[in-house]
């Protein structure tokens, strides 16, 4: 009977270390590894679960700790202290999510020596993506700065370096902040399709501002890098900007003329600034440097460029459109007009040309010439409701608006049909346009207007004070501006003031 039963209790061990020596069967606490999906474009400063996810691969309870946030066993309770999880049962994790504009905050469990995280990036909110919080491109890399607005700023002084996001939002324009040692460019891409260039200027050690006036959707995949052909620079990215548009700050560019003495202003495509001087034509460097372009004007009123870079000049005491050439040769190009106001020169390189009328203040000029490149003139629209007709330019379509001076009120021309679109409520001199808008620039109410093309007026800059005061756009003021124009990208607008000869400019301002 001792001998049986002594037996029986040696099969019976052998028969335990035989099942504990089965796959699964060895007490395990060290699970298989599990990840916890991220998540973005969340409210900030909210309280956000993750999926709950299966704890496996262990075969009895395992301890477990958390950093950064709460777990939940099986729907129950959250918790941040230790404990422990039984084999099959589910987690969540639970975090706050960062109050910052796309900031991220993260959770990190821990089970059995194994750990998983959770993260959660807040929505952007404020149009602005750091440098440092997107990705790297080519290999650029973050480095401190006291100076950048964080901090922190990315090294993009490569070929092929630079930085990507997704944490994109709807906007019309891009706006980097960036300071380099040398000029140079940096490319714009949106999904992957080239959307222009940042023109980058010497900063002097601090940070400036560049600009590309681009579509951009929420979600949108927008690169920003150096050419691949770019050469060593100490160049650092600081963030970008998604914004309605890329005019944000005034500031004073030169004293570019004689006060009193400006009635037109027109940019080159290669940034240099031309600004009418009475009788002279004066060019101005994008950094204020003044000097004589081209004399001989019985009086210099709006001037246009062509394709080729000539400028077309309406010369109001000349009666004539007067041809200046690139190297600032002046010739007559059409004479025996009736006080010239304007020239606006289309996407063909035809002229057309605003008649205000010779010899008197409110003159009585109501009509507008076109003027073909082999020099043929005909009239394209003339008599009411026109009248001392200035203004005169075309949008992206060849239509053709023009302006009165007095009254500010500007008309949409069609097939020679005249009608109204828009009073702005001031004179109104030579305009600008851009994409959708007409910018008007008054010097009998010290404003900047703005006018969509279904003619819906807006003040665009300067208040009800006669003030020369840079600064942000909504805040800065204007004495009398008389006359605009804007960059061929769209992303800088040069004001001149008359009374004071004052050149003005409006763009992506300071960082």
């Amino acid at each position: 009977m001792k001998k049986t039963t002594k037996s029986f209790l040696q099969l019976h061990a052998l028969l335990l270390v035989a099942v504990f020596l089965l796959p699964g069967c060895i007490p395990d606490s060290t699970p298989e590894a599990f990840t916890f999906a991220s998540q973005s474009k969340v409210s900030p400063d909210t309280l956000i679960e993750s999926e709950a996810v299966t704890i496996s691969g262990i075969n009895i309870p395992a301890t477990l700790s958390i950093t950064g946030g709460e777990y939940s066993i099986d729907g129950r309770g959250y918790r941040a202290n230790p404990g422990a999880i039984k084999p099959g049962q589910k987690i969540r994790i639970r975090v706050r999510s960062s109050a910052e504009s796309s900031g991220e905050a993260t959770a990190t469990l821990t089970i059995g020596g194994v750990s998983g995280t959770f993260s959660v990036k807040t929505v952007n909110f404020t149009g602005r993506v750091e440098a440092e919080a997107a990705s790297p491109i080519g290999g650029a890399s973050t480095v401190a700065d006291s100076a950048a607005s964080k901090g922190k700023t990315v090294f993009a002084g490569s070929a092929g370096l630079g930085i990507s996001t997704d944490d994109s939002v709807d906007a019309k324009a891009l706006i980097l902040a960036y300071r380099t040692d040398t000029a140079g460019t940096l490319e714009a891409k949106v999904n992957g399709a080239s959307a222009g260039q940042f023109t980058l200027r010497p900063t002097a050690g601090a940070y400036a501002t560049a600009s590309v006036v681009v579509s951009v959707h929420a979600g949108d995949v927008i690169a920003i890098a150096n050419p691949s052909t770019a050469g060593a620079s100490e160049t650092y990215l600081d963030y970008v900007q998604f914004a309605d548009s890329p005019f944000k700050w005034v500031s004073t560019v030169a004293n570019a003329a004689d006060p009193w003495a400006s009635d037109g202003v027109a940019v080159a495509a290669n940034g240099d600034i031309y600004v009418s001087n009475y009788k002279t034509i004066n060019r101005v460097t994008p950094d204020g440097q003044v000097s004589v372009f081209a004399t001989g004007f019985g009086s210099v009123n709006g001037f246009n460029f062509d394709s080729k870079g000539n400028i077309f000049v309406a010369d109001y005491e000349g009666n004539a459109v007067r041809k200046v050439t690139p190297d600032g040769v002046v010739t007559t190009f059409a004479s025996g007009l009736n006080g010239p106001g304007g020239t606006w020169v289309d996407k063909d390189d035809n002229l057309l040309v605003s008649q205000y009328g010779s010899g008197n203040f409110f003159a009585m000029g109501a009509a507008v010439l076109k003027i073909t490149p082999d020099g043929t003139v005909s009239t394209y629209a003339s008599g009411a409701p026109l009248q001392d007709v200035v203004t005169i330019l075309t949008d992206e379509n060849n239509n053709v608006y023009a302006g009165n001076w007095a009254s500010g009120t500007l008309f949409n021309i069609t097939n020679g049909n005249v009608s109204q679109l828009a009073v702005v409520g001031g004179a109104s001199n030579q305009v600008c346009y851009s994409r959708g808008y007409i910018y008007v620039p008054s010097p009998t109410i010290s404003q900047v207007r703005r006018v969509s093309l279904d003619g819906t007026v807006d003040t665009f800059s300067g208040t009800d004070t006669r003030q020369i005061i840079d600064g942000p756009l909504a805040t800065a003021d204007f004495f009398r501006p008389n006359s605009c124009t804007i960059s061929k990208d769209g992303t800088i607008m040069y004001v001149m003031e008359r009374e004071h000869g004052i050149l003005r400019r409006i763009d992506a301002g300071l960082p």
